[in-house]
């Protein structure tokens, strides 16, 4: 039984995965047509790129491969640990007077949300059934050292390419 919950909330996520793409970057489109695809645009099409990887693991999921969860593993660890970032940041940002803005919840609750629903994510895919579905045996340390050296590895390439792009625009 726990085998079909997962199933069923896998396909559930794959499903949700795939419209949240299609939807975000036909509304990407629609502001860059409207209003020109300027540097800043350049810059947030290529930051939000990694959006794109998770149309690849929707198909993964879907099709039951050990790459697709990885790579929805590796993924969501990299967005979980670019919002933790985020919220440090702003965070360190204001309490030092880098930024004229007064320290409120509201500030960083949409980002709180989202690596909640990240964790969450991560949670569900590290669950035995899960992992029995896409026949993944690792588990504990041996997982977490792999998946998180693995975001991290990723956030360093897109942080580095980001400050090329940003130098190169400048």
């Amino acid at each position: 039984m726990k085998q079909n919950y997962s199933l069923y909330i896998t396909k559930l996520l794959a499903i949700f995965q795939i419209v949240f793409v299609i939807c975000y970057f036909v509304y990407f489109l629609y502001i860059g047509l409207q209003w020109g695809f300027g540097e800043r645009m350049k810059l947030l099409l290529f930051s939000d790129s990694v959006y794109i990887f998770l149309f690849v693991s929707t198909i993964g999921l879907l099709t039951f491969r050990r790459w697709g969860w990885w790579l929805s593993i590796i993924l969501y660890a990299k967005l979980l640990l670019a919002r933790a970032v985020t919220v440090i940041a702003t965070f360190v940002n204001i309490r030092f007077g880098f930024i004229a803005e007064t320290l409120h919840i509201y500030l960083f609750l949409s980002d709180l949300l989202l690596i909640l629903l990240f964790a969450v994510i991560i949670v569900f895919f590290t669950r035995p059934a899960t992992k029995k579905l896409y026949g993944i045996s690792l588990s504990g340390v041996r997982l977490f050292f792999l998946a998180g050296t693995s975001a991290v590895i990723v956030y360093f390439i897109y942080f580095i390419v980001m400050l090329l792009m940003v130098n190169s625009f400048l």
